[in-house]
């Protein structure tokens, strides 16, 4: 697609979303599915009452009713002892043994929407499927020796595919480890340093390489196939030096972590900031070192620079395990 005529133009309240011409899901009911999810996106913002989505000269129509994702998030998912473990109490569930990874080093596990383990193990990423007792290698880069340096923590969405960082860029492979093309016109080579699905796996968050966060629509064709992302919508209070790490933890605020505020005593904190403008401060924990969500409900978890990993319960935080590692939130 050619990447003249792309992103948004606002007059008298109407957005209109210009997208490349092979942009069109084609289908009415994917056409009216993606407007729905830009304009969910764009009306958070001030001043915007209507959107109006073209791709290259042909109106996408009206957008589909949504419901409000309000998703059943189960608990969190982590690594025990070589395990892929799911809750963090005395009552978590194995989901994967080392044996059936077939490694003692797995770590950054994850769990799709279909039940599938996935979780990295030096510069490979695994996959076991549910109900298998032997996961395989979907994709690998570089030199094993390199370690961890290759990828990033994968994340597995509703429609089977895993998005993870390959060597800095964005990249997305389902079960049989099939790389989707993607085009990301406002990403320069797919250069992001952290990423985060929303709830309902349509829409992505990054930071790119120079510290600006943005979040966008996930475009897919009509089997769920990624093929890229819809315009940037720039949200400055993410962004910047000092600020790191990604998380969605609402359907339409993310949060970061930020260099300790004046009053802050030293203690990061925890940035919530609203698609849209709107931002609320928490102060974090002591050297803090990533912030999660299970992103509808804004259940935060705080993991600090030992492994532990801290959950914030009313005004305090207190530690939940230090047990399991690599701690993420699944999508469901």
């Amino acid at each position: 697609g050619g990447g003249a005529g792309r992103g948004v133009v606002v007059e008298a309240g109407t957005a209109t979303v210009h997208l490349s011409a092979d942009s069109d899901p084609a289908s009415e009911e994917d056409r009216r599915l993606m407007v729905a999810q830009i304009e969910q996106s764009l009306v958070q913002i001030s001043g915007i009452d209507r959107v109006r989505v073209l791709a290259g000269t042909v109106d996408l129509g009206a957008p589909a009713q949504l419901t409000p994702m309000a998703p059943e998030v189960g608990g969190v998912v982590g690594m025990s002892e070589g395990s892929v473990v799911r809750g963090s109490g005395a009552r978590r569930v194995t989901l994967a043994t080392d044996r059936v990874l077939g490694t003692t080093d797995a770590r950054s596990p994850s769990l799709g929407a279909d039940g599938a383990v996935y979780a990295l193990s030096a510069s490979s990423l695994l996959r076991l499927p549910r109900g298998q007792q032997s996961a395989s290698v979907i994709l690998s880069v570089g030199d094993p020796s390199a370690g961890a340096g290759g990828l990033g923590a994968p994340l597995g969405d509703r429609h089977g595919w895993a998005w993870l960082l390959a060597e800095g860029r964005l990249t997305a492979v389902n079960g049989s480890g099939q790389r989707a093309t993607l085009e990301l016109p406002w990403l320069q080579n797919g250069a992001v340093t952290a990423f985060d699905l929303s709830v309902e796996s349509e829409r992505i968050a990054v930071r790119r390489t120079d510290g600006r966060v943005a979040v966008a629509v996930i475009i897919r064709d009509q089997y769920g196939r990624p093929t890229g992302l819809g315009p940037a919508l720039e949200m400055p209070r993410a962004s910047g030096s000092g600020t790191r790490g990604l998380s969605w933890c609402a359907p339409n605020a993310v949060c970061v972590l930020a260099a300790a505020g004046t009053e802050g005593g030293g203690v990061p904190e925890v940035r919530l900031i609203q698609v849209g403008g709107a931002v609320n401060t928490l102060v974090g924990v002591r050297g803090a070192r990533s912030v999660i969500s299970d992103r509808s409900e804004e259940s935060l978890l705080i993991v600090d620079e030992h492994g532990q990993t801290w959950q914030r319960r009313g005004a305090m935080w207190r530690v939940l395990t230090s047990e399991v590692t690599d701690p993420s939130f699944p999508l469901p």
